[in-house]
């Protein structure tokens, strides 16, 4: 198991998210799937599907998730999802501080959105990681694409959390300190 400490005293622990969209943004469509995956131990892992909770989405951007429209008006009612994945959350944290990682803000902006508006405050904080921007610093160049080493994702959110777990911890058995 990978032990990492922040600059406090307090342990972190790592927890990569992906999430699929009907929509651009979380202003003008919704998160109709949520996938985490525990860096440290990828087989503790979260899923659910969410049903919208906007009318407005892109037809485009939903055809990505592989859903259709019908499909995700039966998926789970966003508030009890939220609240199933803080307590997941908060059960795999083991007394440490969860902090997020995705590939990109776009899923940070989600999530993020989704738990101030049924939930209040949002258990990661306001301070998530990046894995394109860690990837690119630790190989040193820019233009390193993510894809290149991961692999291109599938676009189901836990499967696509767990291909970052994988990526984030490859980074860090090779000296990324966390």
């Amino acid at each position: 198991m990978l032990h990492i400490r922040a600059n406090s005293s307090r342990p972190v622990r790592y927890f990569s998210v992906d999430i699929e969209a009907d929509g651009p943004s979380p202003s003008v469509g919704s998160m109709i799937e949520l996938g985490c995956v525990a860096v440290d131990d990828p087989s503790k892992r979260f899923s659910v599907k969410i049903r919208p909770d906007k009318d407005t989405f892109n037809p485009r951007s939903l055809a990505i998730s592989g859903f259709t429209r019908e499909q995700t008006m039966g998926f789970e009612d966003p508030k009890s999802a939220m609240e199933s994945f803080n307590s997941w959350i908060f059960e795999n944290s083991q007394g440490s501080s969860p902090v997020f990682v995705s590939d990109n803000g776009f899923d940070w902006s989600f999530v993020d959105f989704y738990f101030h508006k049924y939930m209040g405050q949002n258990p990661f904080g306001h301070s998530p990681r990046n894995l394109h921007d860690l990837h690119k610093g630790f190989r040193r160049s820019l233009s390193k694409r993510l894809a290149e080493e991961r692999g291109e994702l599938p676009h189901s959110a836990v499967e696509d959390a767990h291909m970052n777990a994988m990526h984030m911890r490859r980074l860090m058995e090779e000296g990324l300190d966390g």
